[in-house]
């Protein structure tokens, strides 16, 4: 009865998670930007939670619980690591050593106390189960983790609530993630009683998986709109390296004037960049910093694209990079001083694709 119970409930919990694997992954084939895969990484790695649990049930032996039982403890923190990389993804320029470092102190420290203080395992009913891992050294990185998620999105909620259309769905992220905060006074509770601290391991696979479920019913029609950036688009440039504007588009009406001068502006430093640039380097990023205005410039090996917007983020810096790049993927040779309507009509092609991420 009980494992019938058990199969059933990692067979349900799976659904929700490989539905929204599903959607993040065609939609990271299509656009190939990051915080997709890392959402595919999420999802799978929750699946294989609710299996390692399941199988740590089934094991022949203490032993072998024992051991996958801690390899689920681990997963379910590189998953909280994740979720919090997400979030760290869409607001920052990029994730620095510091960051990077924080989350693998954080994994490490987990492994540490499971070291240090073992869990416990229990046979009942041909069944092995365990109490969640609760000590006081255990449960420092779980709550640092959970405590960074929340700052994590809540900043984000706060930096898009400008836009009425971000607001609205970094509200649902918003909502979806909160719910990770229940973990921390069942946490306490769990250290009191023996009987919450079995049925946590239970809870937090239950928890992933609703998240994903609240996820996908959200987002499954537009998932582009995981990808909420708290930042303000100006316009988007498209140059020759003999300084012909390909594509000048105002992605922000009350910056149509502006385009013209920041056209000009940026041929002039695509100009200076080929004069003085020997051998001319090709495929990297140039960031001009002014007190309200930045502007990221992108080094293809025929055309130079650009975004003007209120700030530097790594991936408005991927999205531009890959306007770039897929046109360059069609268009393998461009006159730097003419252009024709189809190379123009290609750009503004390419440009629409990418337009949910910048509106």
């Amino acid at each position: 009865m009980i494992i019938a119970f058990l199969g059933a409930w990692v067979s349900a919990l799976s659904l929700p998670l490989a539905f929204l694997f599903k959607v993040t992954w065609d939609t990271f084939r299509k656009y190939h930007l990051s915080p997709f895969l890392v959402a595919n990484i999420i999802t799978l790695l929750g699946i294989l939670y609710l299996i390692l649990t399941l199988l740590g049930n089934l094991s022949p032996n203490p032993l072998i619980a024992f051991y996958i039982f801690n390899s689920s403890i681990i997963l379910m923190g590189i998953i909280a690591i994740f979720v919090f990389i997400y979030f760290r993804l869409l607001r920052t320029e990029k994730l620095s050593i510091s960051i990077i470092s924080i989350c693998v102190f954080l994994i490490l420290l987990k492994i540490f106390s499971l070291i240090i203080n073992p869990i416990g395992i229990y046979y009942y009913h041909e069944v092995y189960i365990r109490e969640a891992h609760l000590t006081d050294l255990a449960l420092l990185a779980p709550l640092i983790t959970i405590l960074l998620i929340i700052i994590e999105v809540s900043l984000l909620f706060k930096e898009t609530r400008g836009n009425p259309m971000r607001k609205k769905y970094s509200k649902h992220l918003l909502a979806a993630y909160f719910w990770i905060a229940l973990l921390v006074p069942t946490f306490m509770i769990g250290k009191k009683f023996r009987i919450i601290s079995i049925f946590i391991p239970y809870l937090e696979g239950t928890l992933t998986s609703m998240i994903a479920l609240y996820l996908s019913l959200i987002f499954y029609e537009n998932p582009e709109r995981l990808i909420l950036l708290p930042v303000k688009f100006k316009g988007f440039l498209l140059h020759t390296y003999g300084g012909l504007a390909i594509i000048r588009k105002a992605l922000d009406p009350r910056f149509e004037h502006v385009i013209p001068l920041a056209s000009s502006l940026v041929a002039s430093i695509v100009g200076l960049e080929t004069a003085i640039e020997k051998p001319r380097a090709f495929y990297l990023f140039r960031v001009h910093k002014l007190i309200e205005t930045t502007i990221i410039m992108f080094f293809g090996r025929i055309t130079v694209g650009t975004f003007i917007l209120s700030h530097d983020n790594i991936i408005v810096r991927d999205i531009l990079k890959r306007i770039v790049l897929e046109f360059e993927e069609i268009v393998s040779y461009i006159d730097e001083g003419m252009i024709t309507d189809e190379e123009i009509s290609l750009a503004e092609k390419i440009l629409d694709k990418y337009i949910e991420f910048l509106s």
